[in-house]
């Protein structure tokens, strides 16, 4: 139930992310099968030390000399800095303390999507080919915005290589070489493109979501809608079908969940401090800024904002269809008695599926809305809290 070019293309994520050590997988695309490796997997742990040392020493560093020399622009663009490289920190780890249930849940996803398609999806579906094109444009789009930051940060480094998230911004240029300034720049490079392939490869899975598993819990396997709407076969919403494919998704988004079990709540916490910190930054200090600078920030902004609301609201319509998919079953539709009781039993069985972690933090409709009230909340008393140095710069 996707494109050739989707285990393709996240094959090369991984080559790619696993230069600076960032991914412990080898992906088949043939077998749309990933695989660990042992070499890749302790150059993951050695780069995970490594960035988490930079995180924790170099960078708090270089924010209290920011602070000490009332450099507020440079203060705030360091910490969206620190902000966005703990986020990724975290999910790079995931693959140092989960390997395993990462790489099975990969496996189990490319899976379950592969065989959709070869049992009950008909071969040629115009219907499947327009989803595969819109698919593949979204991806072409947003890898593109992925690395396009990528670019702009490793731009920001080669125009002002003594900004404050560099090593080389408490020395003077006077004790540096050429030479230096090149190896730093692999340094930050390296890791930055490694980071941002990650991220690439996160992206590519929430639009296979979006463009494709979504499509299978929320419609395919809802009864009762017009022939038109359906592109699986009518064999699919057969009981024994529909008992087996909804249970492979409760056990998928239930992989999901306990690997990201604890995380949701600190990322929504960092992304909104990285939007607001832009946003506010942007403010109050765009007449200082560099070109470069202001077009980080307001990339950054726009990809937390709109990259975590999608995700919300994707995540609020599981949370809401799951439970009308499963109330369309209704009794009458089986033809004999003993389908009708099996399928009662089922769906009292049934558990409301969400995204998130049960007694910590469920995703639901609302949360999009709470999420952005609360980055605008966030920034007007930011920009309240600072007005004296907003009618300053005004």
């Amino acid at each position: 139930m996707y494109p050739d070019f989707f285990p393709k293309l996240l094959s090369k994520f991984m080559r790619v992310a696993a230069i600076p050590g960032f991914c412990p997988y080898k992906l088949n695309p043939s077998e749309s099968k990933c695989y660990i490796d042992n070499v890749l997997y302790a150059k993951m742990f050695v780069a995970c030390m490594w960035l988490g040392m930079y995180l924790l020493l170099v960078i708090p560093t270089h924010i209290l000399e920011t602070r000490r020399r009332n450099d507020f622009e440079e203060f705030n663009f360091i910490i969206v800095v620190w902000l966005g490289s703990l986020m990724g920190l975290s999910f790079i780890g995931l693959g140092v303390t989960k390997c395993q249930e990462v790489g099975q849940s990969i496996n189990g996803y490319l899976k379950f999507l592969k065989d959709f398609e070869r049992k009950f999806v008909p071969a040629r579906s115009l219907q499947l080919q327009i989803i595969h094109r819109k698919f593949k444009t979204s991806t072409i789009l947003v890898t593109s915005m992925v690395y396009g930051l990528t670019i702009l940060l490793m731009g920001h480094y080669i125009l002002y290589p003594h900004s404050s998230p560099y090593f080389t911004y408490m020395i003077s240029p006077h004790y540096l070489s050429r030479w230096m300034y090149i190896v730093q720049g692999a340094m930050y490079g390296l890791p930055l493109f490694g980071i941002f392939t990650i991220l690439a490869a996160f992206e590519m899975f929430g639009l296979s979501y979006i463009f494709y598993f979504r499509l299978i819990y929320s419609q395919e396997l809802r009864l009762g809608l017009s022939p038109s709407k359906y592109i699986a076969i009518e064999a699919l919403r057969k009981p024994e079908n529909l008992v087996l494919t909804w249970r492979s998704i409760q056990l998928i988004l239930n992989a999901v969940n306990s690997i990201l079990r604890y995380h949701y709540f600190p990322l929504q916490a960092i992304l909104t401090k990285i939007s607001v910190f832009c946003n506010v930054t942007l403010v109050l200090y765009w007449e200082r800024l560099n070109l470069i600078s202001k077009l980080v920030m307001i990339a950054a902004s726009v990809l937390a904002t709109v990259g975590w609301s999608l995700v919300l609201k994707y995540g609020g319509m599981i949370f809401k269809t799951g439970k009308g998919v499963v109330n369309s079953w209704k009794l009458n539709r089986f033809p004999d008695r003993q389908t009708r009781a099996y399928m009662k039993r089922f769906k009292r069985s049934c558990k409301p599926i969400f995204i998130g972690a049960d007694g910590v933090y469920v995703i639901r409709p609302a949360s999009v809305l709470n999420f952005l009230r609360g980055n605008t909340r966030g920034t007007m008393r930011a920009l309240l809290s600072l007005r004296k140095t907003l009618a300053k710069n005004l």
